[in-house]
């Protein structure tokens, strides 16, 4: 974003704030309410438009990683049905599934690049522990003759925290839950592909991806169950 802008809307909040409102008003008084596209594009251009301004006077300087990541996400989110209604009018069924999993595909990988820090610093602590006790520090040689007095070698390098298996679910949910909106879309792109020929076949096919769909989330809310009861304990 160029520092121009950024530094316009930190200068001038209340007037940065009425051009969002006035972007909303200008979505009603010129758009066509017959045209779902219409509206649509005006309702994404305010969204995007809020959440570029409410990044800016939420942040101080240059936006740093993180910001970009959440700014990206929030705005392909505020693009995305737009993006979808434009695929489903100007492509193919195949090509609109296509462009509505590239989208969700990008957004979790953004999700999955906001929680990089936390992700590496498990991956970190496991390698530390694979990696063996420590090996134990030898006195000094200082030239001078001392008594030789049994001691503890004590060990001064930081130890990774235990892991346990709530560790590992807990790893294997941020996963699942980052990627969890694109299996959602390629579910329902299998499921629409098999509804476009009714015959039993395919029909029972379709039942079999929901069931294994809703199988899939009910496991993971019990396991989400576990780890926050894991993490909070209830004291009585």
């Amino acid at each position: 974003m160029s520092n121009i802008v950024k530094n316009w809307i930190r200068a001038n909040p209340g007037q940065a704030k009425q051009l969002e409102q006035l972007s909303v008003t200008a979505v009603y008084l010129f758009s066509n309410p017959a045209s779902i596209l219409s509206m649509e594009t005006g309702f994404s251009f305010s969204s995007a438009l809020a959440t570029v301004i409410s990044k800016v006077l939420s942040t101080e300087g240059d936006f740093s990683e993180t910001d970009k990541l959440q700014m990206w996400s929030h705005l392909l989110g505020n693009t995305q049905c737009l993006t979808e209604l434009l695929a489903q009018k100007y492509a193919s069924a195949t090509g609109a599934w296509r462009v509505i999993a590239l989208i969700t595909l990008v957004r979790s990988l953004l999700s999955l690049a906001l929680k990089r820090e936390r992700l590496a610093q498990f991956i970190r602590s496991i390698r530390q522990g694979a990696g063996g006790k420590a090996a134990k520090l030898a006195p000094p040689e200082t030239g001078y003759s001392r008594l030789n007095i049994p001691r503890v070698s004590l060990d001064t390098r930081e130890k990774a925290p235990p892991r346990t298996w709530y560790d590992y679910l807990d790893f294997a949910l941020e996963l699942f839950y980052s990627f969890r909106p694109l299996l959602w879309v390629l579910f329902a792109w299998r499921g629409a592909a098999s509804g476009r020929h009714y015959n039993s076949k395919r029909i029972m096919a379709t039942w079999k991806t929901w069931r294994l769909m809703t199988a899939v989330e009910f496991t993971a809310a019990v396991a989400s169950s576990v780890v926050q009861q894991q993490n909070n304990p209830i004291v009585s």
